[in-house]
């Protein structure tokens, strides 16, 4: 059987249970990698993901 490592795509931190915890330096996680956001980066993200939805709301009611 395999260890399934949950690594922040943005940052690097690596998810133990319900904690993240930065990656050892120089380090790569042992196992298989499947890759997610932390917390942190999670919300940096979503609202990265809602500016641009509300940019691309405005440039479309501007053209309509």
């Amino acid at each position: 059987m395999y260890r399934l490592v949950v690594q922040c795509c943005v940052c690097g931190s690596i998810r133990h249970g319900d904690e993240w915890a930065p990656c050892m330096a120089g380090g790569s996680p042992a196992g298989r990698v499947s890759h997610g956001y932390c917390p942190q980066c999670a919300e940096g993200a979503f609202a990265e993901m809602r500016a641009a939805g509300a940019r691309a709301r405005t440039r479309e009611a501007v053209l309509a």
